[in-house]
């Protein structure tokens, strides 16, 4: 799945945000939502373990 096709299944992800809490340019992280821009595949495996990382933040939170 690319970036743009994860912010479009999941529009409530707020593209913006989400770059912040990757640290990644918030501009930058819209270019690669949009297919404007393509990250490196570092980047995309960066990117990655972030999505699931807050996977498991909101796993959690739902738990308590």
């Amino acid at each position: 799945m690319t970036l743009k096709q994860f912010f479009e299944r999941f529009p409530m992800i707020n593209i913006s945000k989400f770059g912040e809490y990757c640290g990644i340019n918030e501009s930058q992280m819209r270019q690669y939502a949009t297919g404007d821009r393509n990250p490196s595949d570092k980047t995309k495996y960066f990117i990655e373990a972030k999505i699931r990382q807050l996977g498991n933040e909101l796993s959690r939170k739902l738990l308590l």
